[in-house]
């Protein structure tokens, strides 16, 4: 996607190379689960799935990199709120998880 100039403006506009392609992978694997869970995607959509991921990527930069940036930020002050509140954090453990999927 550098070689495709894909990323050239945000680069130029943070001044930064590293940050913006770390910041697009994040903002890559943040829309795949986020859409696999939405979806209930499975293995049998993974190669038509990973093609339009691509293409979004190549077309919605920054789309992508300011909706996972929301997502930053939203999920930031849902932290602030639990941990100023009284409420209890709920961990599941994989043998629960395995018992949603069946």
């Amino acid at each position: 996607m550098l070689r495709e100039e894909v990323l050239s403006r945000e680069c130029n506009k943070r001044r930064q190379v590293f940050a913006v392609v770390n910041d697009l992978y994040a903002s890559l694997f943040y829309h795949l689960n986020h859409t696999w869970k939405q979806q209930h995607k499975t293995i049998t959509d993974s190669g038509l799935f990973l093609k339009e991921l691509e293409v979004l990527a190549r077309k919605n930069v920054r789309m992508l990199l300011h909706n996972f940036e929301a997502r930053l930020e939203s999920q930031s002050e849902e932290r602030i709120i639990t941990s100023n509140g009284d409420k209890d954090l709920d961990f599941a453990g994989i043998h629960e998880l395995e018992e949603h999927h069946d």
